[in-house]
């Protein structure tokens, strides 16, 4: 990839599957019962958590074990297959005691969706890296963008003819595992047969344990409350707290999300070229990139949260939406600092240990608030657990992180992303009034409009350039490159 329009082109598709769960989502909200949506929603949130703990340390240890290598060995590809088959096999087996527990009314629909969604996401990932390690970004953009219209349109259509939860979560699992299947053989195709080997699995494995750990802890944090919630208020409370939590979250770490899966493998070999100085520069950018992107998204979700709500969701949904949107977007800012920032440094240093200590004190913390909070309030209990817990996640893991990875806080440039931020909420709050008689989705656009330009101008009255956060959002801690650079570039240059 040397040319910019090839990096939004790959952007863009790998928001694609994140754009199509976003729009489901709220679209199941309308099909579905409450109750069905809370447990499809509960599928998702289950079978993401056994991916996460069990299988994300492997692309993170091939990523970080192939950075500098041409091509992935026959014995190197043996492992990392037989590491990827065990851990998804290790989920299948994991899956009925989780059903189980989960939901105990219908365990056997759970189990077999949950296996479906294992299984399904399994071959994603595995997929997905393979293309990773040989740099293949225009591939992973065709599969990811294929992917997510077959997800779309099979689980949209399966919904609205079966209004329950089951059949919209095997046609999930079953559209990602097809599209995953046809990319595996074509990868295969070019690589040279694997051979398995003997050794390597267990310095794999003390790589991952803590990732694995750190997994379950991040699972504590962000995802235990929903399982507190079904079990003090029932599946339909958690389709009413995933909804808001949709609109809330979603958005803010629309964009943020693949860019970090797009620029970690950059600064893993940052550190590998220029040590902790380099990389320290490349995490102020990205510190002060993170506050611009995501800053900016939730003050205009706090401003406009009744026309979100009301344009997005059912009549239902919509009060409990509007309470809950300032929790959930402050906690999803704190989030996305901690997951795309701070936590790279534990991962790129190899220093998982630090990563665990960080985790340890936030999840006890964060599963003892959700299960008081949300046993006394219910879902907005869940929403200030939420605040409570990413808060304190987010301070532990930026004090930790900043001594693998040392690096000048760019105070300046985050004070003046906040203004900016603030100052485009308080233009479009003025603007709110003159808009009160519109539609919801004619205010949305207006308002997303005015509060885009008078964000977009704050800023670069501040001295931001658009174009260079786009282009070089490592950049923008306040220490000029050395020469102009830009993130399709450097990426080519990577490669």
């Amino acid at each position: 990839m040397s040319k910019p329009a090839d990096y939004f082109f790959y952007l863009a598709a790998t928001l694609a599957p994140r754009m199509a769960m976003f729009v489901l989502l709220i679209l199941l909200t309308r099909w579905m019962p409450v109750a069905e949506y809370g447990l499809f929603v509960l599928v998702v949130t289950v079978g993401e958590i056994l991916d996460t703990a069990l299988t994300n340390w492997i692309r993170i240890y091939s990523l970080r074990t192939e950075a500098g290598l041409n091509g992935l060995r026959p014995l190197r590809l043996g492992r990392l297959l037989v590491l990827s088959g065990g851990a998804t096999a290790l989920g299948v087996g994991l899956s009925w005691g989780v059903a189980l527990a989960t939901e105990p009314e219908r365990t056997f629909e759970f189990w077999v969706a949950l296996v479906a969604y294992t299984v399904g996401l399994g071959l994603v990932r595995f997929a997905i890296v393979l293309l990773q390690i040989a740099k293949r970004h225009a591939e992973i953009a065709v599969v990811e963008g294929v992917r997510a219209i077959a997800i779309l349109v099979s689980v949209a259509l399966v919904a609205d003819l079966t209004h329950s939860f089951f059949a919209p979560s095997l046609a999930l699992s079953l559209a990602s595992g097809l599209i995953a299947g046809v990319q595996l053989a074509l990868t295969f195709r070019s690589l040279a047969r694997p051979r398995l080997p003997r050794v390597g699995y267990v310095a794999a494995l003390r790589f991952g344990f803590p990732l694995i750990v750190t997994a379950l802890l991040t699972w504590v944090m962000t995802w235990f409350d929903r399982l507190v919630i079904n079990h003090f208020a029932g599946a339909a409370a958690v389709g009413l707290y995933a909804a808001a939590y949709a609109i809330g979250r979603q958005p803010i770490e629309l964009f943020i999300a693949p860019l970090n899966s797009y620029t970690f493998p950059m600064l893993v070999r940052r550190y590998a070229a220029e040590g902790a100085p380099g990389a320290g520069r490349f995490q102020a950018g990205m510190l002060v990139t993170t506050c611009v992107l995501c800053v900016g998204a939730a003050v205009a979700i706090s401003v406009l949260d009744v026309q979100l709500a009301g344009l997005l969701l059912p009549e239902d949904y919509r009060a409990h939406a509007v309470a809950l949107l300032p929790s959930i977007t402050y906690g999803a800012v704190m989030i996305s600092a901690k997951f795309f920032v701070f936590d790279n440094a534990f991962y790129t240093a190899k220093r998982n240990d630090l990563y665990l200590v960080s985790m340890a004190v936030p999840a006890a913390v964060g599963a003892v608030t959700s299960v008081a909070l949300i046993s006394r309030w219910g879902i907005d209990g869940a929403g200030l657990s939420f605040v409570v817990t990413t808060t304190l996640s987010t301070a532990s893991s930026f004090w930790l992180s900043r001594r693998v990875l040392p690096f000048r806080l760019p105070l300046a440039r985050m004070g003046a992303v906040l203004a900016s931020a603030a100052t485009a909420g308080g233009v479009l709050h003025a603007a709110e009034a003159w808009m009160a008689h519109w539609a919801f989705a004619a205010q949305l656009a207006a308002g997303g409009a005015i509060f885009g330009m008078a964000y977009a101008a704050a800023l670069m009255a501040f001295g931001f350039s658009i174009r260079s956060v786009l282009l070089t959002p490592w950049a923008q801690g306040g220490e000029a490159p050395a020469e102009p650079q830009t993130l399709a570039a450097g990426a080519g240059r990577a490669a």
